[in-house]
């Protein structure tokens, strides 16, 4: 980034936080404002950093305009960064039926999840809503970047309809993205929900969506998804998709789960799930994964959740993966509790063990702490909340990895934490 886009970053930045102190003279205005700080040694090297990110969204429905800015500033190691995510107009004309989007914005779909520099227009007619766009695709941190220079498609998409006791609908769409050379892209989605219990030989819920590259001639991001009902607490899932992970920031138990992999995979899954009450779950689950790289292998799952009337949730999942040569075993606890109108707590840990080609045999054990608070601020639309998250893994083969993050925040106007126009 460039010295004269970082100033003009911190500029809106703190132009922002001077709308954010003044926001409640200002009608029609949203936002947040939030700071995290973490520390960690997930890189094997222990670093710290300071992040800050802000979010406004302005309306005036009368008018039927709106206008969103989102930015981050990151300090870390060193390094100041400051960084626009979105910063858009938008207006609605012929009673919402048009609107055109220019800016900065976010969009997710088979490329996975960006922002687009250029402009959006959106049509709804009475059983159809058309979208087109056009654009420069930028990356979102931590998401898996587009590599090209333009971006252009349209989008067609129909409005639910019922069909033999089935609400449906469907979408069409084409992009085309430019660099050196052009890949042109065409997908496709349909959903069906039934609460019909006379269909229930049939699949109460069926989704299928892909992707096809015209270049390559290969089907991307294909989804095959079914639920069947099969009596009243019993439910059974069956699933096929081919996918590549967007997001590069594993959570505290995708970590330990050694079917996570980047890079192209095939995964085949079928579920069961059984209420044995109003408080208590049975599940059961069994995969199969064809993986780009880091093997192919076969999970099977067993697990039971527990709820309280007290707001407390235990739940407790045993995991068996075979991946080729490779073989883990895992034991998840988790513990959640509301401890009030405006605090919830909880903890997680997981008993694992490992026998890798590389790393040998490596035993770990895992726990996460956090906390979430909230405060509404008297005669205020505005709140301010709190989390804590603190883990820690140990290791008998492998350097002990920890994490410490702590996240204060702003919102007023009924923004909700961590949101995204």
């Amino acid at each position: 980034m460039t010295t004269k886009a970082r100033e003009f970053n911190r500029a809106l930045y703190l132009t922002g936080v001077m709308l954010l102190i003044s926001a409640d003279a200002q009608a029609g205005l949203t936002g947040q404002l939030e700071a995290t700080l973490e520390s960690n040694n997930s890189q094997f090297d222990s670093e710290s950093s300071l992040e800050e990110r802000l979010d406004l969204f302005y309306q005036n429905v009368d008018d039927g305009l709106s206008a969103n800015l989102s930015l981050v500033m990151a300090q870390q190691s060193g390094n100041d960064e400051a960084e626009l995510y979105q910063l858009y107009l938008q207006q609605d004309m012929n009673d919402s039926a048009d609107q055109i989007s220019l800016g900065r914005f976010f969009r997710a779909d088979t490329l996975g999840y960006y922002s687009l520099d250029g402009v959006q227009y959106r049509h709804r007619a009475d059983k159809l809503i058309m979208s087109l766009y056009a654009g420069v695709p930028g990356r979102i941190e931590a998401f898996r970047s587009i590599d090209a220079d333009t971006l252009y498609g349209v989008n067609l998409q129909t409005l639910p309809v019922y069909i033999i006791d089935y609400e449906m609908d469907a979408n069409l769409g084409w992009q085309r993205l430019e660099q050196d050379s052009h890949e042109q892209r065409y997908h496709f989605g349909w959903r069906a929900n039934s609460d019909n219990e006379t269909n229930r030989p049939l699949p109460a819920a069926v989704s299928m969506s892909a992707s096809y590259v015209e270049e390559s001639s290969q089907w991307e991001a294909v989804q095959i998804k079914t639920r069947w009902d099969l009596e009243e607490d019993d439910t059974l899932r069956i699933d096929y998709e081919t996918y590549e992970p967007a997001s590069n920031e594993l959570s505290f138990r995708d970590q330990f789960y050694s079917l996570y992999a980047r890079g192209n995979q095939t995964q085949f899954k079928a579920a069961y799930q059984f209420d044995y009450d109003y408080q208590q779950t049975w599940s059961m689950a069994a995969r199969r994964v064809n993986r780009e790289y880091g093997g192919s292998g076969y999970a099977g799952v067993l697990a039971v959740e527990q709820r309280s009337s007290k707001g407390l949730l235990f739940a407790v999942k045993a995991e068996q993966l075979k991946l080729q040569s490779e073989r883990v075993a895992s034991l998840f606890l988790d513990v959640d509790k509301t401890l009030g109108p405006s605090v919830r707590g909880g903890v997680s840990g997981v008993i694992q063990q490992q026998q890798k080609q590389l790393v040998g045999d490596n035993r770990s054990l895992g726990i996460e702490l956090y906390l979430e608070h909230m405060v509404s601020v008297n005669a205020l639309p505005s709140d301010l909340h709190f989390n804590f998250t603190a883990s820690h893994i140990w290791n008998s083969r492998l350097e002990d990895e920890y994490r410490m993050l702590l996240s204060l925040g702003y919102s007023f106007g009924g923004a909700k934490q961590g949101m995204l126009q």
